[in-house]
């Protein structure tokens, strides 16, 4: 049995050994897996910075296609224009010609220079000297040219006109030079025409100029823009090609870390094949070992049973100790409703002690008390047996029921003026008596504390208790200082009674009501 194990042991060794060998295999091939892991993970990043990068430079294409085309729709315009000012400088060059060809006529028809002219010019300009100022000189003679004088005027520059006699030609519309003025001023006004269409012309040639200066500057703005946007993208593409030269060295360590892990794959291929082999052997060793587990697990079997019998008895004993937390939870929450029961307890006990007061005790205000419960009824009626417990009962002007012991019902006596002092021929009012319901007979008592009786009692009716009528009926004191009226079937509701003190000084005088 010993040599079984020991050869056992020898075998385990060498499947040790082998497994050992796969595993350090194993873990370079993990390592190279890793690496590779770690390069794609590198490249899926530099790809997705390509990715970005190129996306960015679309965009920037695109704005600068847009660009471009703004350019080329502004260069349309601008070519537009020029046309428009090429035309309009057209059309004012053959204005300035036209100009030009009667500023030549008109300066035919002028003279050459100012000064005395010939026969033909009846009114001259000429100067007294060459530093003196101008003059305007006029024949005295039409066909003499050396008879002329200077024209006179006043200090307004107002021309002096003296008519010495008609002339021997009224009319001078035949004459040459007349003709000549009216040619002038029409060629004149001709030409302010045109000066006027040249200058329109020109704020027109003025207004597109500055319309193309402005495009020229928008064009050369953008321009500048465009320039910026291709340098960015010749550095971006400059930053592409460094990463894909980055990329390139990348995916050439991944293929020699493939081929590597060819290799290893080759060597665990060998391995595998080895611990195959050896697997036979191990197999036949393994089955003593398994004879010698079957007898050990018989055993454990049996130390199974008794590991359940104890595990069912700690269950038992748990499930009790679950039912007695159990119980015992409910009773902490069954002590804390006494507790809480108890106080309500107390607290009511205290409320009943407060209302309790012993004989004699003297009011304060505040004190606390049972209030006594009555029963109101309109017709008497008995509500208890003989022997029962029962409320007292009230009739419906809230009157307590009373009756003496004979059954006849007992007399109530109310104060209506109580020793109030009143002054000599002094008139005072007693309190108001409101009659009970069931009352229909009462009478009145009035005296004076002093004198000889000396008063009047008069009285005052309401049905509402608010408007009140004097009634007749002055009863003057006796000599006992008393007066005794008495009200029989009275059909009203309030009394009010008044005193006339008629002694020589200030009585005291007391009302009372017996009904």
């Amino acid at each position: 049995m010993e040599n079984v194990i020991n050869s056992n042991e020898a075998l385990l060794q060498t499947i040790a050994t082998n497994t050992a060998n796969i595993n350090v295999n194993v873990g370079d091939v993990e390592i190279n897996v890793a690496d590779m892991e770690a390069l794609q993970t590198t490249t899926n990043s530099l790809l997705s910075t390509i990715d970005g990068v190129l996306d960015v430079n679309v965009g920037q294409l695109t704005a600068i296609d847009n660009v471009l085309d703004n350019s080329l729709v502004k260069l349309g315009e601008i070519d537009t224009a020029i046309d428009t000012i090429d035309t309009v400088l057209d059309a004012s060059l053959v204005k300035h010609t036209n100009n030009e060809t009667l500023i030549t006529a008109m300066s035919a028809k002028l003279p050459a220079s100012l000064g005395q002219k010939a026969n033909a010019n009846s009114i001259s300009t000429c100067r007294s000297s060459t530093a003196g100022a101008y003059d305007l000189s006029a024949r005295t003679t039409i066909a003499t040219a050396s008879t002329n004088t200077k024209l006179l005027c006043d200090s307004e520059g107002h021309l002096q006109v003296d008519i010495v006699s008609a002339p021997a030609i009224a009319d001078v519309s035949g004459l040459s030079t007349h003709a000549k003025q009216d040619t002038i001023i029409g060629h004149i006004d001709g030409l302010e025409t045109l000066v006027g269409a040249t200058n329109t012309l020109l704020t027109t040639l003025d207004g597109v100029q500055d319309n193309a200066l402005t495009k020229l500057g928008e064009i050369e703005t953008t321009n500048n823009a465009n320039q910026v946007l291709i340098t960015a993208s010749n550095a971006l593409l400059t930053t592409i090609d460094a990463d894909t030269n980055d990329i390139k060295g990348l995916l050439t360590g991944i293929d020699a870390d493939t081929n590597a892990l060819k290799i290893d794959l080759a060597a665990i291929e060998v391995l595998i094949t080895q611990t195959n082999a050896n697997q036979g052997t191990l197999d036949t060793t393994t089955q003593g070992v398994a004879d010698a587990v079957e007898t050990m697990d018989a055993v454990l079997d049996n130390c199974l049973i008794k590991q359940t019998n104890i595990e069912t008895l700690i269950t038992a004993s748990n499930s009790k100790l679950g039912e007695i937390e159990t119980t015992n939870n409910a009773n902490q929450v069954l002590l804390g409703t006494i507790d809480s029961d108890t106080d309500a307890i107390k607290t009511a006990v205290q409320i009943i002690d407060d209302a309790i007061h012993a004989e004699d005790t003297a009011h304060s205000s505040g004190d606390k008390g049972i209030p006594c419960l009555f029963v109101r009824q309109d017709s008497h009626s008995d509500l208890a047996a003989n022997g029962d417990y029962m409320c007292p009962t009230i009739n419906a002007d809230g009157e307590i029921r009373v009756t003496s012991g004979s059954g006849s019902t007992t007399m109530s006596v109310d104060t209506l003026m109580d020793n109030v002092e009143i002054a000599a021929n002094g008139t005072t009012n007693s309190s108001v008596f409101t009659k009970p319901k069931d009352v229909n007979n009462f009478a009145i008592l009035a005296s004076s504390a002093s004198g000889s009786g000396g008063f009047t009692l008069r009285k005052s009716i309401s049905v509402d208790g608010s408007t009140y009528i004097e009634v007749p009926m002055n009863q003057n004191g006796d000599s006992a200082r008393n007066v005794h009226i008495t009200e029989s079937l009275a059909q009203f509701k309030f009394y009010r009674y008044s005193i006339t003190n008629v002694e020589l000084g200030a009585v005291n005088h007391t009302i009372k009501v017996c009904y």
